[in-house]
């Protein structure tokens, strides 16, 4: 299936999000972004506990290339680049979008990225077994054996 997302096929699936579900160029992109990160995942070998066992797991051996260009987007769709808004959302108008989200998957990915003002790959990565601390309500957004970056190290500091 991954082998599928060649360049073409995700300019149809591009124009498919736009005339099947007037999807902006911004949205577009949004969406292409979480499939790069959940096929950039998959292409990295992860450790997982079978019983008592531990093992190892790459459903793929290498990454697909996921174009996730705003500006390529909205040439091959027909659409306009997004602009910074004015807008910022109250409380309540959140509070109102966040009560209507249907699907708990989707809940806690909003929750989450709403709290942390992670990256995608970040919250798509997240384990709450080594990163999610419930005693002091706090999530390690840094996973387990990866090193701090400098830039990292030097704003906490």
């Amino acid at each position: 299936m991954v082998g599928h997302l060649t360049r073409l096929n995700q300019q149809r699936m591009w124009t498919w999000m736009r005339t099947e579900h007037g999807l902006s160029p911004k949205a577009i992109t949004t969406y292409m972004i979480s499939v790069r990160a959940a096929v950039n995942f998959a292409a990295v070998p992860q450790i997982v506990a079978v019983g008592d066992e531990k093992q190892e797991v790459q459903p793929l051996t290498s990454a697909t290339p996921i174009f996730c260009n705003q500006s390529e987007i909205a040439d091959h769709v027909g659409g306009e680049m997004s602009r910074p808004r004015d807008y910022i959302p109250t409380f309540e108008e959140l509070g109102r979008w966040i009560d209507r989200i249907a699907h708990e998957d989707d809940f806690r990915y909003v929750v989450i990225a709403l709290n942390t003002a992670a990256r995608n790959e970040a919250i798509f990565d997240l384990r709450v077994e080594g990163q999610v601390d419930f005693n002091s309500g706090t999530i390690d957004l840094n996973p387990p054996g990866r090193r701090q970056t400098k830039n990292a190290a030097r704003s906490s500091g």
